[in-house]
C-alpha cells in the first residue's frame, strides 16, 4: 500500500493554513529547481525537483521530528489579469515506500 499523507489543501485559504501550521511547528528550507516549463496561451505547466528540510522548533508538538526529503513536482499556472498565478501544485517524495 502507498504511504498516506494529508488530504489535499484546496483553495487559497487552505494552502495558506497548511503553510502556517508548518511554520508554527518549526523552521523549514525549500529549494525548487525548475526543469521545464511549457506554456500555451494563458496556461503553463512547470516540472521540477525539490529538496526540503524541516527542523522542529521549541513549540513543536511532542513527537514532531526533523525531516529531510527530495522529490519532484508539477505546477499548473494560469495568467490572470497579466499575472501568473498557481492554480494547482502537486509533489511526491523520492523516498521509498
Amino acid at each position: 500500500a502507498a504511504p498516506r499523507g494529508p488530504p489535499a489543501a484546496v483553495g487559497r485559504g487552505a494552502g495558506a493554513q497548511h503553510m502556517a501550521q508548518g511554520s508554527r511547528a518549526g523552521s523549514y528550507a525549500l529549494n525548487l529547481i525548475s526543469d521545464a516549463v511549457t506554456a500555451n496561451g494563458p496556461l503553463a505547466i512547470e516540472r521540477g525537483t525539490y529538496t526540503y528540510a524541516f527542523t522542529p522548533g521549541l513549540d513543536a508538538p511532542k513527537g514532531v521530528v526533523a525531516v529531510a526529503d527530495t522529490g519532484k513536482y508539477l505546477v499548473r499556472w494560469k495568467q490572470v489579469d497579466g499575472r501568473w498565478l498557481i492554480m494547482d501544485d502537486i509533489w511526491n517524495s523520492n523516498r521509498g515506500m
